[in-house]
């Protein structure tokens, strides 16, 4: 229709971000942990990726990025990858790393 054309689209982002861990606007470091853990917990296998979109917002009283330590802390057996929504800037857990000979 014309008029509800988006000449801009991620497609292929959107598709990934339906099958990741939503963290967008997320309001702490623990927040973010929680639902990761959950992730782990509840939908993901032992070794199987996981992965969330908008997953390095900085969060808490000092606006900071999560860290690989606070992914470790709850995925120590799955890789983690958290991306930035703007795809520029990403933080991975210790097993991410490893897989990835990093």
């Amino acid at each position: 229709m014309p008029g509800f054309n988006d000449a801009h689209v991620h497609l292929g982002g959107a598709a990934a971000d339906e099958l990741a861990v939503p963290l967008t606007g997320v309001p702490s470091a623990e927040e973010m942990q929680k639902r990761v853990a959950a992730a782990v917990a509840f939908k993901h296998k032992e070794g199987e990726w996981i992965t969330a979109a908008d997953g390095t917002t900085r969060c808490g009283p000092k606006k900071r990025f999560p860290n690989r330590q606070q992914l470790d802390a709850v995925a120590p057996k799955n890789p983690v990858i958290l991306t930035h929504i703007s795809g520029h800037v990403a933080v991975a857990n210790s097993l991410a790393l490893q897989e990835r000979g990093d």
